[in-house]
Order: C-alpha cells, then structure tokens, then sequence
C-alpha cells in the first residue's frame, strides 16, 4: 500500500487530482503479479467485479448551519473511501517454459502415426479433427453413406494417457474438453440441442457433454463428447463435414471466440480455452498396441435395414 500512499494520497492538492480526465491521464494503471508459492496455486479474478477501496480521513470545516457566527464552528475529522473499479482494458503476461520434443514432434505428426494428443490452455495447444478421415485416403463417409445406416447415437471419446501425464510430473487436468466448428466458430449442434441445466458451468450441457470422467481415486480416465446430430446432418442430410477444433475449456457456457493474432494457421479460438491453463495427453488414433483399445476414436450406435 505504500505506493497508493504515494501516489494518491500523498499527492493532495496536486492538479492531477482535480479531476477525472486529469486523474485518467496521470494513473495509468496497476500491475499485479504474485510470486514465492510454497505450493502450485492457481487462481482466476473476475476484474469486473473488484474494485480498490481507498479509505482516507480529513479534516472538514463546519459552520453548525450558523454562516454569521463563527463561534460554534468546528473543524470535524471525516472519513471518506475513493473507489477504483478495476475496469479497462487487461494484459496478463505469462511465462511459459518451451514444449519438450515429444509434444513438438506430435505437433507435426499426421494422422498415422500420431501416438498421443497434446491439448493445453491459454497460448497452448488445440486439435484439429476430420472425423471420416483415417489418413489412408479411404472414402469412409461415402461407404457409411452407401449401407443406409440409421445412427442411434455418435460419440468422440478420448482416453487420457496416464502413464504419460504421471512421467510429466502429475499434471492438473482439465475439468471439461469442448468441440467446435473451426470455419463457423461456433459449436456443434449437439451442444444448442442440449438443453441440461444446473446452477453450475459443469452441470450445464451434461448430455454433449466434454466432461472429465474419474475413477475410485480421483484420478482422469476419459472424455466423451456426444455429436449424434452432427454426425446425423452429415449422412443424412449432406451437411458438409467440416473441420473441428477440441480444446479445454474453462466454462462451456462461454461459447464466444477470441481473436488469436499470434499465428498465421488459426484466427480464432474460443475465449473459454484462452483463460484456462490446464493441459491434458490423451491417446492418439494410432497408439502403441498394447493400449489400441484406447484410441482417439468417433464410435457409431447404428440400425441397419434389412432388405
């Protein structure tokens, strides 16, 4: 506090507090950093809702309503709070150690031989998915198109790789991954068609879901994401099959896009992953083969008709 001392309140009487537009140009800002942890701390601050309170006393002069008789007048000690609303615009600026060569190998990886998926937070790391695409040039929308399949129910699920996050040092997972249309930039349609409710972030959209499944311990298995009218669209109404981005995310319900001007590759991504600084590994489409079983795959629940 002995800053805002001095450049507060020490500063009485001076013209860069006469008033707000002197005020404005005089104090430009705060600057907040925190440091000396003896354990990992993580925390998020709604600026819009905090202000700085500054609670000053003063000597006022009071006539006792008497303007002709000075003898009753009095010098009284106030106490008066000048607030400052933390609004404006915010720059955070966060360091962040370079990926190893196995996470920037797996950035270049093509489809075949991606063993393992990197998804991270803030300037971090998101995946782009073709879902009918196997990398080998198959036509495989055009030969699920061709049997009539009726779908039931569509899922993208996505085991977390624990033996990896356990060698990267027991890493905090991401509560929630989320899905949406790059070129759109808005979520697939299974998230407006889901409409569960709950008081929180994570008790919302509970059946598209993107939701971090625990077991006995507490420790992350898999994500699930539902995208059973998505995939519907696409097979039976020709629906083009866009490319979709996976992130983690913070709160689904945020489903508004930021501007990222860092790279040429992506102009958008959403808002919700861009405060979040969590990061997860998850199974790749083409892991080793002990742990094939838990591949990054899209799982089909289909009727066939009988001719």
């Amino acid at each position: 506090m002995t800053r805002i001392t001095s450049k507060i309140i020490d500063q009485e009487g001076n013209i860069d507090l006469a008033n707000q537009d002197n005020f404005s140009l005089y104090f430009k800002g705060l600057f907040l950093s925190a440091y000396d942890f003896s354990d990992p701390l993580l925390l998020m601050l709604n600026y819009s809702d905090a202000s700085i309170n500054i609670v000053y006393e003063y000597d006022k002069y009071n006539r006792n309503d008497t303007t002709d008789d000075t003898s009753d007048d009095t010098i009284d000690r106030e106490e008066k709070t000048f607030k400052l609303n933390l609004t404006g615009n915010q720059i955070n600026i966060i360091k962040q150690d370079p990926y190893s060569i196995e996470i920037s190998n797996a950035l270049t990886s093509t489809n075949e031989d991606l063993k393992r998926v990197y998804l991270k937070g803030g300037e971090g790391i998101m995946m782009e998915i073709n879902l009918f695409d196997d990398g080998t040039g198959s036509d495989i929308l055009g030969e699920i198109k061709s049997k009539g399949w009726l779908i039931n129910e569509a899922n993208l699920t996505m085991y977390i790789d624990k033996d990896a996050v356990d060698i990267s040092g027991g890493i905090i997972e991401p509560s929630r991954i989320y899905l949406y249309d790059i070129e759109s930039k808005a979520p697939v349609i299974d998230y407006f068609v889901d409409q569960s409710q709950g008081q929180k972030p994570k008790d919302q959209k509970t059946v598209h879901s993107g939701l971090i499944e625990i077991d006995e311990d507490r420790n992350g298995i898999k994500y699930k994401i539902r995208i059973s009218e998505h995939v519907k669209n696409i097979i039976r109404n020709d629906s083009l099959n866009k490319k979709l981005g996976l992130v983690v995310t913070s709160d689904i319900t945020n489903a508004v896009n930021t501007e990222l001007k860092s790279t040429d590759e992506l102009e958008y991504i959403p808002i919700s992953t861009v405060i979040n600084p969590l990061g997860t590994i998850l199974y790749g489409p083409n892991p080793e083969p002990i742990n094939y079983d838990k591949r990054f795959r899209l799982e089909l629940f289909y009727t066939e008709i009988n001719n």
